[in-house]
């Protein structure tokens, strides 16, 4: 229960499927005063406003809770290195002669998934190469697949 004093009204929930897709989402309208000493879980409703037909009655679903969401760009660890502790990416940039790979410093933070959360060193709309990166160099010509 970490969590529990960070729960309050308004915060945005998602209902799940079966197969993880999102089916609903609405923010927290209740959250009950104290802990249930018994469950050691804390009660929180959504008002569900549109249904989906999927959803039943007293059923059981899985939520989840956005505890909160900032702008940012995301990085899959296979597309970074490290040199001298120092992260990296290639991006595609184009030049008069096609696409070349330019290697770029990035700052990164925490790991969600299989993804680094990429704090700077690029921007939005920059083409990230995603594969072969050990066998690309600063300057080499590389081609969109």
């Amino acid at each position: 229960m970490d969590q529990a004093p960070e729960l309050r009204t308004g915060l945005q929930t998602q209902i799940m499927d079966a197969e993880g897709k999102v089916v609903a989402s609405n923010p927290i309208s209740f959250v009950a005063p104290r802990v249930d000493p018994a469950t050691q879980t804390v009660l929180a409703k959504a008002l569900l406003r549109d249904a989906p037909p999927s959803v039943r009655v007293q059923q059981f679903v899985k939520v989840r809770v956005i505890w909160r969401s900032t702008p940012g760009l995301t990085v899959p660890i296979t597309a970074v290195t490290r040199i001298n502790g120092q992260y990296f990416c290639f991006v595609a940039e184009q030049t008069p002669n096609g696409l070349v790979a330019r290697q770029k410093p990035l700052e990164v933070g925490e790991v969600k998934g299989n993804d680094y959360l990429a704090k700077s060193g690029l921007k939005a709309g920059d083409k990230l190469i995603v594969s072969g990166i050990q066998k690309v160099a600063d300057g080499a010509p590389v081609r969109a697949e």
